[in-house]
């Protein structure tokens, strides 16, 4: 999904992000979001998520399969010391 809308920035350096926006990211008043910058081939652009409730349960088990063959490497690595 893809949507593309204009915003207009206030006097005071503030926008509003649209409601139906917020009521597909399911953001309510009081949440906190995540601002990233990031440069682009274009310039620049600004990437808003809903700050997760739990940041542990957000990235447990991301890693899981990474270091999977540490313990060949690790061998392999320690004979060739000798």
């Amino acid at each position: 999904m893809s949507t593309t809308t204009q915003i207009t920035i206030s006097p005071q350096g503030q926008l509003t992000i649209p409601k139906s926006w917020r009521s597909i990211l399911g953001m309510k008043k009081g949440n906190k979001i995540i601002a990233q910058l990031k440069r682009t081939p274009q310039g620049a652009a600004v990437i808003l998520s809903l700050q997760p409730e739990n940041w542990t349960e957000l990235v447990a088990g991301s890693g899981r399969g990474l270091w999977s063959d540490s313990d060949i490497y690790i061998t392999q690595e320690r004979s060739s010391w000798k």
